[in-house]
């Protein structure tokens, strides 16, 4: 009897291994999965965009990694565009209860179809109302880093570590993205970092900030007279959900959530990685501040109207947002049936990542991908912008998800450079050097 057990258990599990090993031919070729664990045992979760740099080299620009279940890595422009773009692969909701409890289906990220493309055009046309791409934006963003140089001037006597400098930035960079969103800003920003969040607790992360949007969303509601012009997002957004019933209060909620969270978090650590880098080059940080103070002086206002007088900064800050390369993986999209990228067939309700870390670093467009230099982003006149490494800059996602306040990001990311070097000499302290 035991030996016809082990017999069972043998062949059950002989042909699990057997159908498992038949299931993965299906998919693009990479490192071979172990039944159950996949890839995981191999693989860094925390510097996955390395090691899917690594694996490429051996399997080419699209394979599989196995964590455990199947995910299809794209790693070149061009294939990513066509999945994202041409293809329609759409992002998904990672099939972890964690993840459907706290983040609903009804979140923006995770929206799909006409409900999704409702919800962002509403959006898009909404922040356009509110700023984005208008002067009354860039009066808010002027205004507010006008106070950020204000507040740096009372800490001269006494170095400022990088890490209060990131501090003051989440400061600021909060209060623009609420100007938008609800017509006033922080005197003070809760200090969650989105990755220390998810490292710990997320439900604690996640339920303090909807109750924050909440309370600021309900507190611009009962002082708004639906009778007026809306002087912000969330009320221009609530007069539309009285006429469309593809609105709702969860999506205002979940929409201001989306916004603030990538807003503030992603360009507050870009210009806190941008004092890090210039202070490691001094050489660039001192070309940089020459073109400032030749054509802005101490006092000009760094306006975007000056970005064509300031060809070299403007070349710095696409440097600086490609070396930082804070976001090195694209969301998780999916596919919802069988496709193809180029030759390659990938079936239906695959997991697709694409790496912009590899398009960023591509040695083909960037040249000593690994080091600093602004330069790469200009022809060889010092004036004229290097086309095809712009088009290979993808700091704000690829595709139809492509970032909503890309613009505003980058209107922050310019006038906080300029403002800061515009007064500031950065050097790094013994500790960060």
């Amino acid at each position: 009897m035991f030996a016809l057990l082990i017999a069972l258990l043998t062949i059950s599990v002989a042909s699990y291994v057997w159908l498992f090993y038949r299931h993965v031919k299906r998919f693009p070729k990479g490192p071979t999965p172990l039944p159950i664990i996949g890839n995981l045992l191999s693989i860094n979760l925390r510097k996955l965009h390395e090691d899917f740099d690594r694996i490429s080299k051996d399997y080419g620009d699209i394979f599989t990694v196995w964590l455990p279940k199947p995910c299809v890595v794209v790693m070149n422009l061009e294939s990513i565009k066509e999945a994202f773009t041409k293809k329609g692969i759409r992002t998904f909701l990672p099939p972890c209860l964690m993840f459907r409890f706290y983040y609903p289906r009804t979140h923006c990220l995770h929206l799909e179809g006409e409900n999704w493309k409702e919800q962002r055009r509403t959006s898009l046309h909404n922040l356009r109302d509110f700023g984005m791409g208008k002067n009354k934006m860039e009066e808010q963003v002027l205004e507010d880093y006008g106070c950020l140089s204000t507040t740096l001037s009372y800490t001269d006597q006494t170095p400022l570590g990088v890490d209060a400098y990131h501090w003051f930035l989440k400061i600021f960079v909060a209060n623009v993205i609420n100007r938008t969103l609800y017509g006033f800003g922080y005197m003070e920003v809760i200090n969650i970092s989105v990755d220390k969040s998810i490292q710990s607790a997320w439900s604690i992360w996640y339920v303090q900030i909807k109750r924050i949007v909440k309370e600021d969303v309900e507190k611009v509601l009962q002082s708004s007279d639906d009778s007026h012009q809306p002087e912000c997002f969330v009320h221009s957004y609530y007069l539309e959900m009285k006429t469309n019933p593809s609105l709702n209060f969860e999506n205002l909620l979940n929409v201001c959530s989306d916004i603030f969270l990538a807003g503030q978090e992603t360009t507050a650590t870009t210009l806190r990685w941008a004092a890090l880098i210039l202070g490691r080059h001094q050489n660039e940080q001192t070309k940089i501040r020459q073109e400032i103070l030749s054509v802005l002086g101490k006092d000009g206002v760094p306006s975007m109207s000056v970005r064509q007088r300031l060809p070299y900064t403007c070349a710095a800050a696409l440097e600086l947002q490609r070396f930082a390369n804070i976001i090195a993986i694209n969301v998780p999209h999916r596919t919802v049936r069988g496709t193809c990228i180029g030759s390659v067939s990938i079936p239906a309700d695959t997991m697709v990542l694409g790496s912009l870390y590899s398009v960023m670093t591509n040695e083909d467009v960037y040249k000593d991908s690994d080091k600093f230099i602004p330069e790469r982003f200009l022809m060889d006149d010092g004036v004229t912008p290097n086309k095809n490494a712009v088009e290979h800059l993808c700091p704000f996602s690829i595709g139809k998800r492509l970032c909503i306040g890309e613009g505003l990001a980058k209107m922050e990311i310019f006038i906080g450079l300029v403002t800061l070097l515009q007064s500031y000499k950065v050097r790094l302290k013994k500790s960060q050097g």
